[in-house]
């Protein structure tokens, strides 16, 4: 490890700035292949839940709590509002807007939606993960 520092810091400045975006442009490939990997898992545990496919442009309620639930695990699990907006085809302020909606719901104890979070919890923890 030592080695690969030393080889690291004889780059010249440019050299080391092409290979830093390099090295984080292949994180960001692996970051957005996990986004997307777990949302299709968060994905089919929400329609197993809601029994309708969420993905689609549908402004119905269950599409829009599938949605919520769904961006709301995915934040709490470290993914980037940019992230799961890419993965889910909305925008990071839409995600914002689900993340604090689904605040309001565990604050605010709305029925509805809280049973929706419950549910969907333990189809994960049954075993889609």
């Amino acid at each position: 490890m030592r080695e690969i520092i030393r080889q690291c810091m004889a780059l010249s400045a440019d050299e080391r700035a092409a290979l830093a975006k390099i090295l984080a442009d292949s994180l960001d490939d692996a970051r957005k292949h996990n986004a997307a990997e777990r949302y299709k898992t968060l994905l089919h545990a929400a329609t197993a839940l809601l029994g309708k496919g969420i993905d689609s442009k549908c402004r119905g309620t269950h599409c829009c709590i599938g949605r919520m639930l769904i961006a709301y695990k995915m934040r709490q699990e470290g993914f980037s509002l940019t992230q799961i907006g890419i993965v889910m085809g909305r925008d990071h302020a839409t995600i914002l807007h689900y993340q604090r909606k689904m605040e309001d719901v565990l604050h605010f104890q709305f029925k509805m939606e809280l049973a929706y979070w419950e549910e969907f919890n333990t189809i994960l923890n049954d075993g889609i993960h």
